[in-house]
């Protein structure tokens, strides 16, 4: 069974503190890793501890010790985990707990994994596990994790730490306190703790390569892990002078405190791997990060099932090419928004796809060789999110994440001008956002977007000249599309000839625009 640490593998703590996501100053973490039993440690607050009455395992390397526990039967004062291990709320952090000594046989790296999912475990137990360095040491930093919580939707415990062999190391079985009633669990009682200890190679890792794909961050390493295990990987921050930014805003910059850890997807399984880790901006601003600091180096250190980590390699930040519908991808060609690698080849998002396939026929135009003709429709825009938005410098974020409605409309052989526009009565009092594109799904093939036409005036209106015959989706959203309800609007569309040298035309360029140079005297130049 996979561990999962109770610090999720984005530290929101870390992510809030550098990216601006957290309401307010938040706290550094009182729970945090082990690294070869060396890790700086804070003395734990409250009454004095006696940490006599424990219990020493002595397992053999690929060998497996058991112990049957009661924590409902512990009378002494819990040991205080920190606000990062178990709950989190202060005054319900006090759940009974016991207290493992664990001696690490062999030498090297050596991973020490501790269980409780077992049937003699009740299942109600929400367990939780602390690793420290000593019974008295609170760990301090954020990564590798040292707190174990839930494993997916099993609530007993596993968590796995990499130390050297030799070193003892320190467990607190203890239960997630006071959960919630609704849960039906509870923070006590008997418990079955396995402690097994395998050799654990730290995995190496060869090159590595931070691209920004937009606000998005793709990350590509390559390596080697003995045991074919790598997980994800750990990356530090360094600014224009060489040092280690203090993503905490704590004063204090380190490599494992001030660290982001991004898993694999899909985790390699091979021994030596090359892998790719991905960081969305609906995930969490990092590109944004980086580029407004203008940080241009980071830091890799590759990490694996057991928490092993890699030596740190030394990385270039880099803008990713980014390519568009049906072209190759991979590495550090990376598909633009709304569209996904699959199988080499870049392909639109299940709800891109759905959305531009759901695209309404514009009413054909009956245009004639040297005269503009139109069309319109009217519509509605839905509530909700959409699927698909416009080119970030025509409307914001806020303005532009709702629901979008798509038009494909055909241009007939011979070149045209395509004018769009919202201002018309249908539209009513909605605040519109239009753009048109070559390809649906791609953000590469936008060809015009407006948002409002003037301050006073928040239809939109585009403008795209010398069109050549084809399909093109028009799209219209209403600026704050995620607010409720419907709203009508009506578009209408322009189809205005461009026309070659020597053939009659209009002067005021209403019928029709000659290719070069104005029209004189009724004639193209």
């Amino acid at each position: 069974m996979d561990s999962l640490p109770r610090t999720a593998l984005f530290p929101s703590l870390a992510l809030c503190m550098a990216l601006g996501a957290c309401d307010g100053e938040p706290e550094p973490p009182d729970a945090g890793p082990m690294i070869d039993a060396g890790i700086d440690a804070a003395v734990d607050a409250g009454p004095p501890l006696t940490c006599t009455d424990v219990m020493r395992l002595e397992p053999a390397v690929d060998g497996t010790a058991s112990v049957m526990l009661d924590t409902s039967m512990t009378e002494t004062r819990p040991r205080d985990l920190g606000l990062s291990c178990g709950n989190n709320e202060a005054e319900l952090r006090w759940a009974p707990q016991e207290v493992l000594e664990i001696a690490v046989p062999g030498s090297g790296p050596m991973q020490v994994t501790v269980d409780t999912a077992f049937p003699e475990t009740e299942f109600t137990f929400n367990t939780v596990l602390q690793f420290r360095q000593t019974c008295e040491a609170v760990p301090t930093g954020a990564f590798p994790p040292s707190c174990f919580d839930d494993t997916g939707d099993e609530v007993r415990a596993t968590g796995s730490i990499t130390v050297e062999g030799g070193s003892t190391v320190t467990v607190i079985v203890t239960g997630y306190s006071e959960p919630p009633a609704e849960e039906m669990l509870v923070d006590e009682g008997p418990v079955r703790v396995d402690v097994s200890v395998t050799a654990n190679a730290r995995p190496t890792i060869d090159d590595g390569r931070f691209l920004l794909a937009g606000d998005d961050v793709i990350i590509l390493a390559s390596g080697t892990d003995a045991e074919g295990e790598a997980r994800g990987v750990a990356v530090n921050f360094y600014d224009a002078s060489g040092e280690l930014v203090d993503i905490y805003g704590d004063g204090e910059a380190t490599l494992d405190g001030d660290v982001f850890s991004i898993p694999f997807d899909p985790a390699p399984s091979e021994v030596d791997f090359s892998a790719e880790a991905e960081v969305l901006a609906s995930v969490v601003n990092l590109g944004p990060f980086v580029r407004g600091r203008g940080i241009p180096t980071v830091a890799f250190r590759i990490y694996d099932a057991g928490w092993a980590l890699s030596d740190p390699l030394m990385v270039d930040v880099a803008d990713a090419e980014l390519v568009g519908l049906g072209e190759t991808c991979g590495g550090p060609q990376v598909c633009r928004p709304e569209m996904r690698c699959d199988a080499g080849t870049c392909a639109a998002l299940p709800a891109a796809a759905a959305a531009c396939d759901g695209a309404i026929d514009f009413p054909t135009i009956e245009v004639a060789a040297d005269t503009a003709a139109s069309a319109s429709v009217t519509g509605t825009i839905r509530s909700g999110a959409g699927a698909i938005a416009p080119d970030a410098d025509c409307a914001d974020e806020r303005g532009s994440a709702g629901a979008e409605t798509i038009y494909a409309l055909t241009v007939p052989d011979g070149t045209y001008d395509l004018l769009l526009t919202t201002d018309r009565d249908g539209t009513e009092s909605t605040d519109t956002i239009l753009y048109v594109r070559g390809a649906c799904p791609d953000s590469g093939t936008e060809l015009a977007c407006d948002d409002d036409i003037s301050g006073g005036n928040r239809r939109s209106a585009v403008q795209i000249r010398g069109l050549d015959a084809g399909t093109y989706h028009v799209f219209v959203e209403r600026f704050g599309g995620l607010s409720s309800g419907t709203l009508p609007f009506e578009l209408e569309a322009t189809l205005r000839p461009v026309l070659t040298s020597g053939a009659a035309c209009d002067d005021t360029e209403m019928d029709n625009r000659c290719a070069s140079g104005a029209c004189t005297d009724g004639t193209c130049p």
